[in-house]
């Protein structure tokens, strides 16, 4: 009795599979409303009892009108502004430029005149007052209409300069120019400073007496080499006696600095 109990089972378990499988593609297709739910019964049977053939079952409904989806439907076309011509520009007139009033007449309204106008008087006025005559500068003689050319005054300091001190002047300043000439012509570059290419400015002090005789000697500033001093109270010492002072000269000694010069050329 297992046995066939177990062959009715499977019997019906294939029924219910077939009938799943029948089910499946209506079920994809045709949702099932969900207040519809579907209840599966089993029943086993006995030995002596006979399966109850499934009762078909019905027809799936057919979807009305308003559950199938609406068509699309084409958008309503927008209404598209018309633009306005634009208003024309208005052109702006200049203002009207007021009437010329007369020069002669002017018109004035008061509660004294009644409206009335009278006559500019300003034209009156200027032919009453007369026109006065452009001032002319004083005419000059014609004796003193051309200035007379200035004469040349000899200024004071000219006048008071005796020519005797001119001639003093022009004398030791041909003295002094003697005394430079002869310190440069006896000067000696010594052949020591020349191979170590020592340069520099020696400045001499001396005082000579009127006949021209040396009476003191020093070096008033230094070059900075020993042997360019002592080469420059050399050129001294081998002039010996300077000429005598000229005529016009009234000293009894006479001191001098003098400046000279060792460069490399």
């Amino acid at each position: 009795m297992s046995i066939r109990s177990a062959s009715l089972a499977i019997a019906l378990l294939s029924h219910l599979l077939l009938l799943s499988l029948l089910a499946a593609p209506l079920q994809r297709l045709l949702p099932v409303p969900a207040t519809a739910p579907v209840t599966l019964r089993i029943r086993l049977q006995g030995p002596g009892e006979t399966v109850p053939e499934a009762p078909p079952q019905p027809p799936p409904p057919a979807r009305s009108g308003s559950d199938a989806p609406a068509a699309k439907r084409p958008p309503a076309p927008v209404p598209v502004p018309v633009a306005s011509p634009p208003a024309p520009a208005r052109t702006r007139q200049p203002p009207a430029s007021p009437p010329p009033r007369s020069g002669t007449m002017k018109r004035r309204i008061g509660p004294g005149n009644g409206g009335r106008s009278r006559p500019d008087d300003s034209g009156q006025r200027q032919r009453r007052t007369p026109a006065r005559p452009p001032r002319s500068p004083p005419s000059r003689p014609a004796g003193t209409a051309a200035t007379a050319p200035a004469v040349a005054r000899p200024s004071r300091e000219a006048a008071d300069t005796d020519p005797g001190d001119a001639s003093l002047a022009q004398a030791e300043q041909d003295y002094r120019n003697r005394i430079l000439q002869l310190l440069d012509a006896h000067k000696r570059y010594p052949l020591r400073a020349r191979r170590k290419g020592l340069q520099g400015r020696v400045e001499l002090a001396f005082t000579l007496l009127p006949d021209g005789r040396l009476l003191q000697q020093a070096v008033a500033r230094s070059s900075g080499h020993p042997v360019l001093d002592r080469a420059a109270l050399a050129t001294l010492e081998r002039i010996g006696t300077f000429p005598p002072f000229p005529e016009p000269v009234r000293r009894d000694r006479w001191q001098f600095r003098a400046p000279l010069r060792f460069t490399l050329e």
